[in-house]
């Protein structure tokens, strides 16, 4: 994970109603500079779809024909923290049977 900084943008706000104060808000704009590791999305037995490596980038996943999606997550995103969320996922083979009968 690589942070390399967050810049903060404040702005204050008085709400008032009638000529008379209500209240006082103080919000905080936070601008979050981080790097998500792509070298380990690539997953056996689909395809992928990535937006970028920054902040709130996402990646989506489509098992290949002939193959079912059993675990983790299709959507993942670039969290705060420079990780992606949820679990790799994995695509498994379809395995189809024919039965043949002979009759005698």
């Amino acid at each position: 994970m690589e942070v390399n900084r967050s810049r903060l943008k404040k702005k204050h706000i008085s709400l008032w109603q009638a000529n008379y104060f209500i209240a006082d808000f103080m919000t905080v704009e936070v601008n979050i500079d981080v790097t998500c590791d792509n070298s380990r999305l690539q997953i056996d037995n689909a395809v992928f779809n990535v937006t970028g490596n920054q902040f709130n980038d996402t990646v989506t996943y489509k098992c290949l024909d002939g193959f079912n999606h059993t675990y983790g997550d299709l959507f993942r995103r670039c969290n705060h923290l420079g990780y992606w969320t949820g679990t790799s996922p994995t695509c498994i083979s379809v395995i189809t049977f024919t039965l043949k009968t002979s009759v005698s």
